[in-house]
């Protein structure tokens, strides 16, 4: 991973994230709708879709003591450059996070 944060820099991604440990699991239930009511129905919502499923992978990750590299992107264009970063760098599971969807970009 050494080498990817600087890759990613050069390709124009800023801020780039870093979730381990305890920290990045608090992070990931954040991204599955966080705690109270708003929480219920953004995990409902992602239930219909499957997504928690991305979300419950990426926590086994964490537990496992893997990385995950978070990244903005602002359209397809940078989502795609930044994918491309992410295999020339050994990425093993890319997944693009909006509001409302997740896809798989690997």
């Amino acid at each position: 991973m050494s080498a990817l944060v600087p890759a990613l820099i050069d390709a124009g991604f800023a801020p780039i994230g870093i979730l381990a440990g305890e920290a990045g699991l608090h992070r990931l239930q954040q991204t599955a709708g966080g705690s109270g009511l708003g929480g219920l129905l953004r995990r409902i919502q992602m239930s219909v879709g499957g997504d928690l499923d991305y979300v419950a992978q990426a926590q086994e990750a964490l537990k496992q003591g893997r990385a995950l590299v978070d990244v903005e992107v602002d359209g397809d264009a940078a989502k795609d450059r930044a994918r491309d970063v992410f295999l020339q760098h050994g990425g093993e599971r890319i997944v693009y996070f909006s509001a409302w969807t997740i896809e798989t970009l690997t």
